[in-house]
């Protein structure tokens, strides 16, 4: 990835984790980097409900620094429950 896909003071922030998600899906999915309305899923894996995505999204900012996804696996763990 990038060193400079992210300014540092985004790290952590919703913004930052749209920008990371538009960087790795960006070239599949023309909805990459937005925050989705509806509800998906993938085979049997249901993701995040869409009414609870605004608040989950909050919850994911507001962690402290050494409790949010440190690397890019767990971060693109993050993103596809997302």
């Amino acid at each position: 990835m990038e060193s400079n896909l992210v300014a540092d003071k985004d790290v952590g922030t919703i913004k930052a984790l749209q920008q990371i998600h538009a960087y790795i899906f960006g070239g599949l999915y023309d909805f990459a980097g937005k925050i989705r309305t509806k509800t998906i899923a993938k085979g049997n894996t249901l993701f995040c409900l869409a009414e609870h995505l605004h608040q989950n999204l909050k919850t994911i900012e507001q962690m402290p620094e050494n409790t949010r996804p440190r690397n890019l696996y767990e971060r693109h763990r993050l993103l596809i429950l997302l």
